[in-house]
């Protein structure tokens, strides 16, 4: 996995947890992740907690699809405001459109009350989305709530391997509580399901495949399970939150481990 150093840790821990208030000052480089395997490192050490049992290769399979396991690109127009050495994928009408839905998650997630004390610029929320798992910032960092870990922290932190982890497991969480999925037969309560409510609320239900884009996330996540190394039929495994500690003591057993490397 990464090795990160202590002075280095305690630095991102900082920021991850609002202690660092940059505003619209120039954006950190952006560590390396150190690609899938550690991927799978940081699912382990979340299991290790009670939380989301199958979460290993839910987020190995999730960070295959979007990003191959390379956690500094993303998808959208940079604005000249991105860490130096993150690489976007901007030629294309859908990087276009992914900076236009960042913005307005953004703006839609301020008027529900999130990141309304959070310092830095809009900008710095509509690049478009990016990271292992292809966050886009105002998804990613609602993690833990209005006053969750990142709730004043720089939304480049999507790029972040630790950081990132902490909001995919989140996210599942949200997803898996959710009144949508909890509403699905007992069966149908996988990660599957997951997946697809994360492709978009409106899909979590559709297990019979009326919509297309349920088809073709049922595809890509059977894909990906193969190509990292799990049986596809994982995808049915029935999904549940565990023993879910909160995102901010998840952070903190993250870094506890990332020191220790």
């Amino acid at each position: 996995m990464a090795s990160y150093a202590p002075i280095v840790i305690l630095a991102l821990a900082a920021a991850a947890l609002g202690g660092r208030r940059r505003g619209g000052g120039a954006a950190p480089p952006v560590p390396r992740g150190g690609g899938l395997d550690s991927v799978f490192d940081w699912g382990e050490w979340v299991e290790e907690t009670g939380a989301l049992p199958g979460f290993t290769q839910f987020a190995a399979a999730a960070a295959y699809t979007e990003s191959k396991g390379n956690n500094r690109v993303g998808l959208g127009v940079s604005q000249g405001v991105l860490p130096s050495n993150v690489k976007l994928n901007t030629g294309s009408g859908a990087a276009r459109n992914e900076q236009k839905a960042a913005c307005n998650l953004y703006e839609g997630a301020r008027g529900r009350g999130y990141y309304t004390d959070n310092p830095y610029p809009k900008a710095r929320w509509c690049f478009g989305s990016g990271g292992w798992f292809g966050f886009l910032p105002a998804t990613g960092l609602a993690a833990g709530g209005t006053k969750g870990p990142f709730a004043k922290a720089d939304p480049f932190l999507v790029f972040h391997p630790i950081e990132s982890v902490v909001m995919m497991a989140d996210f599942a969480k949200r997803v898996i509580r959710g009144n949508r999925f909890q509403s699905l037969p007992y069966g149908e309560q996988n990660w599957l399901a997951v997946r697809r409510g994360m492709a978009a609320s409106s899909l979590i239900d559709d297990y019979m495949e009326e919509n297309e884009r349920s088809a073709k996330t049922r595809e890509r996540l059977e894909r990906a399970l193969a190509e990292t190394g799990t049986n596809p039929d994982f995808m049915w495994e029935r999904a549940s939150v565990g023993d879910w500690p909160g995102a901010t003591s998840l952070l903190n057993w993250l870094y506890q481990h990332a020191v220790a490397a």
